[in-house]
C-alpha cells in the first residue's frame, strides 16, 4: 500500500524481531502489472507487510516492523530518520546531553531545538512509545524525508527523497567526528528510495520501481518499472548476489541480479 504517512526510524541490531515466517508459507504469484487487478488486490489486500532478513546466510521472514518507531542508539545520543510523506522529515540526532545547544554541521554551527514536536498531531495515532521519539530537542543533519539509514565501516549511509510530486532521491554519507557531522551526496536517484543495505562494499538501493546498485561512487539500475511501486518496499536480504529479497505488503520478492529477473511470492494464508 502507499502510505502518505511512514515513520522510518532505521535500527541496526535486530532484537525481539517477533513472529518469523517459513518461506513455505509463501507461495510464488505471477508479476502483475502495475494498477492491473491482480495488482490492486495485493496493494488493498488485509495481509498486511512483511521483513526479509539475513541472518548467518539465510533468510529469515518476519512480520514488518518499520512503523515500530525504532530509533539507533549511537555515541552520544540517537540517530533519528524521519519521513512523513507531504509534512517533511529529515536525519535528526538527538544529543544526551541536553544542555548541549550547538553543533557543528558541514562545518556550519546548528543549534538543536524542539520543533519536530510539531508532528505530534500527525503520530496521534501511534503508540505512545513512538511519539516519545520526537519528543526533546533534535539537531537537524539533513533536511528532506530520509527512508533509510545504515552503517557503512566508520561511516554511515542514507537515502532521501520525495514519492509525492517529482518521484525522486539521492544516497548520501554522514560522517561523524566529536561534535562535528558530515553530509556528502554520493548518488542521484531517478525514483523514491525505500532501503538500502551494504553486501561486500556494494550498495543495493531499493526505489518505488527500481533497483540499483552501486559499487566504487558508480550507479547501476539492475532492474527498472518493478511491480513493487505502491507495495511498499521495506527490507533487503542479502545472501549472495544471486539471491536477493526485498519485503513488501503481502509477500516478498525474489531477485537474481545476474540473470536480472524476479520473482514474487505471496503470502498463502
Amino acid at each position: 500500500m502507499r502510505n502518505i504517512l511512514t515513520l522510518a526510524i532505521i535500527f541496526f541490531s535486530l532484537k525481539c524481531i517477533g513472529q518469523t515466517y517459513s518461506q513455505s508459507d509463501f507461495t510464488e504469484y505471477p508479476i502483475p502489472k502495475v494498477n492491473s487487478d491482480a495488482w490492486l488486490k495485493l496493494d488493498t489486500s488485509s495481509k498486511g507487510s512483511f521483513m526479509v532478513l539475513e541472518v548467518n546466510g539465510q533468510l529469515r521472514i518476519t512480520k514488518d516492523s518499520t512503523l515500530a518507531g525504532k530509533e539507533y542508539a549511537i555515541s552520544g545520543g540517537r540517530l533519528l530518520a524521519l519521513d512523513l510523506g507531504e509534512w517533511g522529515g529529515g536525519l535528526f540526532f538527538k544529543p544526551d546531553d541536553s544542555l548541549r545547544q550547538s553543533f557543528l554541521v558541514n562545518n556550519k554551527p546548528v543549534n538543536v531545538d524542539n520543533q519536530l514536536e510539531h508532528y505530534d498531531w500527525i503520530l496521534h495515532n501511534y503508540p505512545v512509545y513512538v511519539r516519545n521519539l520526537i519528543k526533546g530537542k533534535h539537531l537537524l543533519i539533513a533536511g528532506a524525508n530520509t527512508q533509510s539509514l545504515v552503517p557503512c565501516k566508520k561511516e554511515w549511509l542514507f537515502t532521501q527523497g520525495m514519492l509525492v510530486g517529482p518521484n525522486h532521491g539521492w544516497l548520501s554519507q554522514l560522517v561523524m567526528q566529536n561534535d562535528s557531522f558530515t553530509v556528502t551526496k554520493l548518488v542521484d536517484l531517478d525514483a523514491a528510495p525505500k532501503v538500502i543495505t551494504v553486501y561486500n562494499d556494494k550498495v543495493f538501493v531499493v526505489t518505488d520501481n527500481g533497483f540499483y546498485r552501486i559499487s566504487g561512487g558508480k550507479k547501476e539500475t539492475v532492474l527498472d518499472n518493478l511491480f513493487w511501486a505502491g507495495l511498499n518496499p521495506n527490507s533487503i536480504a542479502v545472501v549472495d548476489e544471486n539471491h536477493i529479497y526485498v519485503g513488501m505488503h503481502c509477500g516478498y520478492a525474489k531477485a537474481d541480479l545476474v540473470k536480472r529477473e524476479i520473482k514474487f511470492y505471496r503470502y498463502n494464508k
